[in-house]
């Protein structure tokens, strides 16, 4: 049976999916096979520039520490790169896929499943590059009485679709209308993250803005967006399982759960000033009218007072 057999089955069994369910399980099947990263697959990151990984391997040097935990390691590529300028540092990955920790095995890292299997106590750069973005998120919806909320339902044909429903603990009412994402495990995440940190950094590389700018009234549709060879398009429904979703970043929510976790927090920052700081100068991953400014960095840290180049 097919997850879209296995969803609509649910569907018609228990009623109407809440949209982070939908997403989960969707990323679940997607992630869990080894998606194909890369030019000739559904998407790519910026570590597919080697000016992007050398950045991130003299950061590696910057900060000093005897371990590296990546998250959302993808093919390892970042792993390779680093080791080969700091191969004394213990490259750690953290990767729900399979197939994706059997490369980064390949690349010289030891791969875990969660980052339970990971416990702080010696000094540690935690880092992510777009892994935030994945997380499932809640499409919270403005109505005329207050919050609602998307739900997954069935037409009449089978076909999947939305179903607003009221959603009494939402954690904001949008304006009426207007429709918000949300990630509900966007600051556990992050504080688990955090935890590795002991002492240490925590460095995150992805798109988003701050809650005002995010959920401002005039951003009507959310964030959410479908990626399936390198088009992106606004049909979560389709492709079931066999397409990679996203939303924008909460960098409020981040700053607030990482504080909250004990760190001190660093700032927020555009990529290509990070990068740049970093002495890398390639157009491709620092330029504001590329790579440069649709990406921050965010950074904090704990039990040292060496700062970060760019902060």
């Amino acid at each position: 049976m097919s997850l879209a057999d296995e969803l609509r089955a649910r569907i018609r069994r228990d009623g109407p999916m809440r949209f982070d369910a939908y997403m989960a399980a969707c990323l679940t099947a997607y992630y869990g096979r080894g998606p194909d990263i890369g030019p000739g697959g559904d998407f790519s990151t910026s570590v597919r520039f080697p000016a992007f990984r050398e950045g991130i391997a003299r950061l590696v040097e910057a900060t000093g520490v005897a371990r590296v935990v990546e998250l959302g390691a993808g093919t390892g590529e970042l792993a390779r790169s680093v080791l080969a300028r700091v191969p004394r540092v213990e490259y750690h990955t953290v990767d729900a896929s399979a197939g994706l920790r059997e490369k980064q095995r390949d690349a010289g890292a030891t791969p875990h499943t969660t980052l339970d299997e990971l416990a702080p106590g010696e000094p540690t750069l935690v880092f992510g590059n777009e892994v935030l973005d994945a997380l499932p998120v809640r499409r919270i919806a403005g109505g005329p009485a207050g919050a609602l909320e998307v739900y997954v339902d069935l037409a009449a044909d089978g076909r999947f679709r939305d179903r607003l429903l009221p959603a009494p603990d939402a954690p904001f009412v949008p304006a009426r209308g207007q429709i918000c994402d949300v990630a509900p495990g966007l600051e556990a995440f992050v504080r688990d993250a955090a935890r590795l940190a002991d002492p240490g950094f925590l460095v995150l590389i992805d798109y988003g803005d701050v809650a005002e700018t995010l959920y401002a009234p005039t951003r009507l549709n959310g964030t959410l967006a479908a990626y399936r060879a390198h088009e992106q398009h606004q049909d979560w429904y389709a492709n079931v399982g066999e397409q990679d979703l996203t939303a924008d970043v909460d960098w409020s929510a981040v700053s607030r759960a990482a504080t909250a976790a004990g760190l001190e927090e660093l700032g927020l920052v555009t990529q290509g000033r990070f990068l740049r700081a970093l002495g890398v100068d390639d157009a491709e991953v620092v330029s504001p009218a590329r790579l440069g400014s649709a990406f921050q960095v965010y950074a904090a840290r704990r039990g040292t007072t060496r700062g970060l180049p760019g902060f």
